[in-house]
């Protein structure tokens, strides 16, 4: 089936790999509102938490452009580390063809499970659109790492799909959700095609249960910065 920006994938079957990579980022622009303003956003946040000498991990680096951009907004400050790490070998390809030319930080890409990665002290952590793809029994580990990842005063930020609070707010969120997607210039099969192909690989928690995630491992300063209908982001500092 087909899920539009010549992506064909599967009932259930949705993976970051293949084609998905090479037009990841014509169509995560396409598919989540406001995907462009919301690095801008991040961006702009780094400038509280980011300088010289310190540590910067990105969890689902994806083609490594919140990772460029942020190297970009930074560029007068010496010394920054940035890790980048993703599951899809086919992604991190793509990121290090984008981040050959980034000369202002030294940039690791790992394709190692995060919960596996070795004790780092960061000073900034962000986490895009991508907690939401992590099995859900998993995921208060992957906070609980993060945590743990962050120096004291550190700030991690959190962007993810939410559902809504009760029904009638889920059924507002779906529809004009897939009212979006079709402004975007993709067919109604192109919109069904996707919806079916993430049945059982993307799975939302709602506001409350991200914050829930957030609570239990540690973070007791939460703030929204973020929100358009079911996308959400978070700023937590340590």
């Amino acid at each position: 089936m087909k899920a539009g920006d010549q992506i064909e994938t599967t009932r259930s079957g949705w993976k970051f790999s293949g084609e998905v990579a090479k037009n990841f980022d014509e169509h995560v622009s396409k598919s989540v509102p406001f995907y462009s303003e919301s690095h801008q956003i991040i961006c702009g946040i780094s400038e509280f938490f980011v300088r010289d000498g310190c540590t910067y991990i990105d969890l689902g680096c994806s083609t490594g452009r919140l990772i460029e951009e942020i190297g970009r907004r930074h560029e007068a400050k010496k010394g920054i580390t940035a890790y980048g790490y993703d599951v899809e070998e086919d992604m991190l390809t793509q990121a290090t063809q984008r981040l050959l030319r980034e000369k202002n930080m030294e940039i690791e890409l790992r394709s190692s499970a995060f919960l596996e990665m070795d004790p780092i002290n960061a000073a900034f952590i962000t986490c895009v659109y991508t907690l939401q793809f992590v099995r859900p029994f998993e995921r208060q580990m992957y906070v609980d790492k993060i945590y743990k990842q962050l120096e004291w005063g550190g700030g991690f930020v959190l962007f993810e799909k939410v559902r809504g609070p009760d029904a009638r707010f889920q059924d507002i969120y779906n529809t004009m959700y897939s009212e979006f997607k079709l402004s975007q210039g993709y067919s109604e099969k192109e919109v069904i095609g996707k919806m079916l192909s993430l049945k059982g690989v993307l799975e939302p928690f709602s506001t409350s249960g991200n914050i829930g995630l957030l609570e239990r491992a540690g973070f007791r300063d939460i703030v929204p910065v973020f929100q358009y209908l079911c996308f959400q982001g978070l700023l937590a500092i340590k």
